[in-house]
């Protein structure tokens, strides 16, 4: 999917937004973009989240959003590949 792609609501056909789902930090004033990650979530023992190592392979979830009748409809593009440099 590239951002020349228009995506249609799948329910009214109308035009749907680019955006993202904005994670918050509870008690915090700043907050992520929501990630996909593979596999089940791996617990750590020191904090209620996941742990990193699985953070570092998410992907980040864009998500779009119909102004007609509000379906939201989310993806997990995969990320640019680096150009290689010799």
């Amino acid at each position: 999917m590239t951002t020349a792609d228009q995506i249609h609501c799948d329910r009214c056909r109308a035009p749907m937004e680019r955006g993202f789902i904005l994670d918050r930090q509870q008690g915090l004033g700043s907050g992520f973009q929501a990630m996909w990650c593979p596999g089940v979530p791996d617990r750590s023992n020191w904090h209620a989240g996941t742990k990193a190592s699985q953070a570092a392979t998410g992907i980040s979830i864009v998500t779009y959003r119909c102004p007609s009748c509000g379906l939201l409809e989310s993806y997990a593009p995969a990320p640019p590949t680096p150009p290689i440099t010799r």
